[in-house]
């Protein structure tokens, strides 16, 4: 991977993706071992990790290691990627993904930023999880308008009775605009 926006470059991850093979996936995943540190290089790929319809195994692993990258940004992505593979697993493998969604979520627990928080409450909502969307429902009354807003968008995935339950009651009773 010497340029992620080198047309080459996107034709082969596009193509890589839509394979969705084994060999395709560990193929992404060398691309991506190859530049680990390089942002850059890894927001066009990272995110098509998330979006493969069953990820494998390896992808989860260096999903989770991406997650823990020294670097907000990696660690960000990784993680929203994180949501979208358990989503994608959850009919295929929900062990699996119930797996992931855990780490996520103990993610929030241990989360002692607002912006660590808001990442991992989205990725809570791409993982399209009933866990994901209690611990969502749960921060609409958090003291940070900036939480309260991300949960109102996360909330915007589920299609459950009990989220827009949640909306309505956001837009009703939220003294902040920026949430409502």
């Amino acid at each position: 991977v010497t340029d992620p926006s080198n047309p080459s470059t996107q034709m082969i991850t596009t193509a890589l993706s839509a394979v969705g093979s084994s060999e395709a996936q560990d193929a992404l995943c060398e691309m991506i071992r190859a530049k680990k540190q390089d942002f850059r290089a890894l927001r066009g790929i990272v995110p098509i990790l998330g979006s493969l319809h069953q990820p494998t195994r390896r992808v989860v692993a260096l999903l989770q290691e991406l997650s823990r990258s020294s670097s907000r940004d990696i660690r960000s992505m990784a993680l929203l990627a994180l949501g979208g593979a358990a989503k994608n697993l959850a009919h295929v493998s929900p062990e699996q993904s119930s797996a992931i969604v855990g780490d996520i979520a103990s993610r929030y627990s241990s989360s002692t930023t607002v912006d660590e928080q808001t990442t991992v409450l989205l990725a809570l909502g791409n993982s399209a999880s009933e866990r994901g969307e209690g611990i969502i429902l749960s921060q609409r009354n958090n003291h940070s308008p900036e939480l309260r807003r991300i949960a109102s968008a996360a909330l915007g995935d589920f299609k459950s009775s009990a989220s827009l339950q949640g909306l309505c009651e956001t837009l009703r009773t939220d003294q902040d605009p920026q949430v409502r």
